[in-house]
């Protein structure tokens, strides 16, 4: 790799949902490249669009990433092949449903490329996050449950199990004993353990007997709850199941 697309890769990672604008001096510090080269690289990237450039001279990503970055899910073979088995179950349960996919820049987290928000659903869904962490979201814990044994151990070995609402559990050993769980009955839960009274069902999607993803449904703890969690849980294991012999 050379040393400009190293540093153009480096500048990109800077950018997270918490973080989005940087200065020519943050990037040099945090780097250790010297200002004048950042500023080059940086001006190139406001040039082609990727990014762009505010008042108080800081950087923020440009419209170019995001007519990019849309293109990789919509060219993934899991999101076209899910996408109409998530749109019967929407239709189904009049719920919002969500693909995801397991981060490989951050192995705590999933990631979100499909969603379908259901208008008789909750505005709550809305609140949901492109990336979510593994350990209190049900696609998360439906992903962590059926990795390899060996990477599902590396993971919880160094994961911070953030508290997000009062219902998320931080007990490592509390979420080792959920995960043993998942596997045996093939659905994961999350019962407002990411965002209070938002609660999910989700199964995982398998290509060539490993998992590559996971499928669920969201919303209010109203409408989705003990009364309808096995009616719901079956739906979802039957679609995945029907995915995964297609993929």
């Amino acid at each position: 790799m050379s040393k400009t697309i190293d540093l153009v890769a480096q500048v990109f990672s800077l950018f997270s949902i918490d973080k989005e604008e940087i200065s020519i001096r943050e990037v040099s510090n945090i780097l250790g490249i010297y200002p004048s080269r950042v500023h080059r690289v940086l001006s190139s990237l406001e040039c082609c669009g990727f990014l762009e450039k505010g008042l108080n001279r800081k950087y923020r990503l440009g419209e170019g990433i995001f007519e990019v970055g849309v293109l990789y899910p919509a060219h993934l073979p899991l999101r076209k092949i899910a996408r109409p088995h998530a749109e019967e179950l929407a239709k189904m349960f009049k719920a919002n449903v969500h693909l995801a996919i397991p981060s490989r820049k951050n192995p705590h987290s999933a990631i979100i490329i499909d969603r379908i928000f259901n208008l008789e659903s909750s505005s709550l869904i809305h609140r949901f996050s492109y990336n979510v962490p593994l350990h209190c979201s049900a696609v998360g814990k439906s992903i962590l449950a059926f990795l390899p044994r060996e990477k599902r151990a590396e993971i919880l070995h160094g994961i911070k199990l953030i508290r997000y609402t009062k219902n998320t559990v931080i007990d490592l050993k509390l979420l080792k004993a959920e995960l043993d769980q998942i596997r045996k009955r093939g659905f994961s839960t999350d019962y407002g353990e990411l965002h209070e009274n938002l609660c999910c069902v989700a199964s995982p999607i398998f290509q060539n007997q490993q998992m590559v993803g996971s499928l669920s449904l969201s919303d209010t703890k109203e409408r989705i709850n003990d009364r309808n969690l096995n009616e719901i849980a079956g739906a979802l294991k039957q679609k995945t199941v029907f995915i995964s012999r297609q993929l």
